[in-house]
């Protein structure tokens, strides 16, 4: 399935179906139709919801198993709302989800990252802050908790890293990097601080 799921997401590279949208070195989304392989297949693209083209990555996105575990960690039937493919590591600084994916009900997300291949600590691994989770949501501004790029700039974004930082140093928290092996998942909290290290 997993190999399945690469072999799709390159054809679809050469498909460029119009109603498929991806992601490259910055977070605004754009028709797959636009995308030019040559300048942006490379570190820095992502595909979003590869599962409405790729059979491999439905059964992924549904799978039993992991919406079992999603569900015993959540206490509730869980539902999928997103996802995103990585051909390479995403070297994204340290974020919370829920400061970009908005849910009814605050805490009620969680993600699966699933390894599809062995996972080298060079190769942009998955980066996380273990019990980042437990620390209070920040403020961009007063009441605001959710990144607004109409209202906020990377001016606020490096504030928050430089909170981050200091929660980190006064609370011993340190760095992880996930280095699975080729399907193993790892599931977290939303709340989490995490990213991708430097390729």
């Amino acid at each position: 399935v997993l190999d399945a799921l690469v072999s799709d997401a390159a054809r679809l590279w050469n498909e460029k179906p119009h109603d498929l949208l991806y992601a490259f070195d910055r977070p605004f989304l754009r028709r797959m139709s636009m995308a030019d392989p040559s300048r942006e297949r490379r570190a820095g693209y992502r595909i979003h919801e590869l599962q409405s083209h790729s059979p491999a990555a439905r059964r992924l996105y549904l799978h039993p198993r992991l919406h079992r575990v999603a569900g015993l960690i959540l206490g509730e039937q869980p539902v999928a709302i997103q996802s995103i493919f990585f051909e390479y590591g995403s070297a994204q600084a340290l974020h919370r989800d829920p400061v970009f994916v908005q849910t009814a009900e605050a805490g009620h997300l969680i993600a699966a990252w699933i390894a599809l291949e062995d996972i080298d600590p060079s190769s942009g691994p998955l980066v996380y802050i273990p019990r980042s989770h437990r620390l209070p949501p920040y403020e961009f501004k007063p009441g605001v908790y959710r990144f607004d790029s109409r209202i906020l700039g990377d001016e606020h974004l490096r504030a928050e890293h430089e909170w981050l930082g200091e929660q980190m140093r006064s609370r011993g928290l340190q760095r992880t990097i996930f280095t699975p092996k080729k399907g193993e998942v790892l599931f977290w909290h939303a709340g989490l601080y995490h990213g991708g290290e430097t390729i």
